[in-house]
């Protein structure tokens, strides 16, 4: 139950609200700030996985496509492409005797960003395979 509810807070912030996804592309340079996220569970093959929703934060140089995300205490690095998608480095998330392996794919527009993100569940303690969760975030840009 430690292990579900540390997953729970390793992953909140994925939802499957619009806002946050609504105008143009943003200039890729202006992606910076904090964001309400929320967050969704849309698929799991795993076994008590919950999510909640956190704030994201958004840093990025000024000139730089190199965007980090930090979402629940867990940082993603990404490429911040001209149209305002980006997919980050895969980040490996140890709770408890498994370790959840997570990259998160997403655009930034309007005031907002959406993403989704996938994570692959492995477990220290048995012989089984691994799991795959999906998550969705939709993040607003706090004012």
């Amino acid at each position: 139950m430690v292990a579900s509810l540390l997953t729970v807070l390793l992953l909140a912030g994925c939802s499957g609200d619009d806002e946050g996804s609504d105008g143009p592309s943003p200039d890729p340079t202006g992606v910076a700030g904090d964001y309400d996220t929320r967050v969704t569970l849309l698929r799991s093959s795993c076994d008590d996985i919950r999510v909640e929703d956190n704030p994201t934060t958004v840093e990025q140089e000024d000139g730089s496509d190199t965007i980090e995300l930090t979402h629940a205490g867990t940082t993603y690095t990404a490429q911040l492409a001209d149209d305002g998608q980006f997919t980050t480095d895969p980040v490996p998330v140890e709770v408890g005797p498994t370790t959840h392996t997570l990259t998160v794919h997403g655009s930034f527009s309007g005031a907002g960003f959406r993403a989704s993100v996938l994570a692959t569940v492995q477990n220290d303690d048995t012989a089984a395979g691994p799991c795959t969760y999906e998550v969705s975030w939709v993040g607003t840009r706090q004012q």
